[in-house]
């Protein structure tokens, strides 16, 4: 649960969802609250969500699109990414003597989710649409040697620090080509985290292409995704799969599995 603090007049906006929830007045401890939605999305308060309908009336029910559904994912898992990295540093910050540097950079992360809500606010694509560079060597750690495949640029990089910051050892590939391109050429990692909708090769072919090769046997896999294992076309047994994590993440709680299984590995 993501919880804020507002004001007379101030606003909570979900831009993609084309939702708004502005603060109207404070009386006490009462707050009204006004609901901007579009005309397909059911508002209800709390109390009636189990509210049966009367006799004859019709209930119409919106489907929205899987494309739209896997957007939406993204964009609130990116944010959830972006204030659990935040919420890291402030902890770091609280906890050092001398937090002046640290403090600093929690005001940046802060400063970057303001700007990524803004964008979302402005339209703006989740991806800058820039040509990614290669991914970049894993170098020796102490915590876990990770390869991060993430089409979305700033969900793989908000990630990616996110792990490190819990002191695993991160390199990142945009899709399964650069995945395996990168396996050529590097040490296998002790575990691949893998998203499943990707372009050129997906989640689903850069899994059963690993599977397939005895090199990677002691490698472990798990999965992000909006979608089950099922919807996507995989047996987690089969496939030999150590996890499945649906998105939107928890990122903390994705950490300390990883750190966990790769440790009884």
């Amino acid at each position: 649960m993501l919880i804020l603090s507002r004001q007379k007049d101030e606003k909570i906006r979900f831009p993609d969802l084309g939702i708004s929830v502005q603060v109207i007045d404070i009386r006490g401890s009462r707050v009204r609250l006004g609901v901007h939605a579009p005309l397909e999305v059911r508002v209800l308060r709390d109390e009636l969500k189990d509210h049966k309908k009367g006799a004859g009336s019709k209930q119409t029910v919106f489907r929205i699109p899987q494309e739209l559904r896997h957007e939406m994912r993204n964009a609130l898992n990116e944010v959830m990414l972006m204030l659990h990295v935040y919420q890291t540093k402030q902890e770091a910050c609280l906890a050092a003597k001398d937090s002046s540097a640290k403090q600093l950079d929690a005001n940046l992360a802060f400063e970057t989710i303001i700007d990524k809500l803004k964008q979302f606010a402005a339209h703006d694509s989740l991806t800058s649409g820039k040509s990614e560079p290669p991914p970049q060597a894993i170098q020796p750690a102490n915590g876990s040697r990770m390869l991060l495949v993430e089409d979305n640029a700033n969900e793989r990089e908000l990630l990616a620090g996110f792990l490190r910051i819990s002191g695993q050892t991160v390199a990142t590939a945009a899709d399964g080509t650069e995945a395996i391109e990168y396996l050529e050429r590097e040490t296998a990692p002790d575990l691949m985290l893998v998203d499943m909708l990707m372009p050129r090769c997906d989640g689903r072919t850069l899994i059963k292409h690993l599977r397939s090769k005895q090199r990677f046997d002691e490698m472990q896999i798990y999965v992000t995704s909006g979608r089950s294992a099922s919807e996507a076309g995989l047996d987690q047994e089969q496939h030999r799969l150590n996890g499945w994590f649906l998105k939107p993440l928890d990122p903390k709680l994705l950490a300390e599995t990883l750190i966990v299984q790769s440790r009884n590995a």
